[in-house]
């Protein structure tokens, strides 16, 4: 038989270190949006921690790990199954060869996230205490606060607290954001609203901060 022969003779391999490291999951909905009236309040991913195994130059590029889900017009607290991303360090998703190279530590069919809705309450009114008193000769004629109503977020319980004081915000005299001292004419001052939320109330979604308060 002929003699069989290899070129070149030697081929050399290339070993790269195997490497094991802990992320934690973020959780995310994305741009998909619950129900009308409801806004997502808290989300929390099981288990909150994935370890990732394999080639040291891969799990180097990794930046996050997301579980990402569709709340789209969910309408009450729920555990859905997420969409497990792994982010590099540009930002971008690892490619389909890049995670083959990878082992997880857990089947990421078991990953769940439970999603807590939280209830949208509008027409909650804006109230405004002023602070000190106007320069001798002048008094207070109306103050109006524009927007003079804003939607808020929150838990069943605070939203019970916000109701029970009478479904308003007050922007508070000893904060001294509505100073009339020595005032001798009429002014505007912006006040930002978030300052004066209660535990567990946030503005609902584009709600801005700033309330405009108009002196007379």
């Amino acid at each position: 038989a002929d003699a069989i022969t290899a070129t070149p003779s030697n081929i050399q391999i290339e070993l790269e270190q195997m490497v094991s490291k802990d992320f934690v999951l973020t959780p995310t909905a994305g741009e998909t949006k619950p129900e009308n009236g409801f806004q997502v309040g808290k989300m929390a991913v099981s288990p909150e921690t994935l370890t990732l195994h394999g080639p040291g130059s891969v799990i180097d590029k990794i930046d996050r790990i997301t579980a990402a889900v569709d709340v789209t017009n969910l309408s009450s607290d729920s555990d859905l199954k997420p969409v497990i991303k792994v982010i590099d360090k540009n930002g971008e998703e690892l490619s389909d060869t890049e995670m083959s190279y990878l082992t997880f530590n857990v089947d990421r069919s078991t990953i769940s996230v439970h999603v807590t809705l939280y209830s949208v309450v509008t027409d909650v009114a804006v109230s405004v205490e002023t602070y000190g008193t106007p320069e001798k000769g002048y008094q207070v004629g109306t103050i109006v606060a524009t927007p003079s109503t804003l939607s808020v977020v929150g838990s069943s319980d605070a939203l019970k607290a916000l109701a029970d004081s009478g479904n308003k915000l007050t922007i508070t005299a000893d904060s001294a954001a509505v100073d009339l001292t020595g005032a001798m004419k009429d002014f505007d001052v912006k006040v930002d609203i978030s300052s004066f939320l209660p535990d567990g109330i946030t503005l609902a979604e584009d709600v801005s901060s700033t309330v405009v308060v108009s002196v007379q």
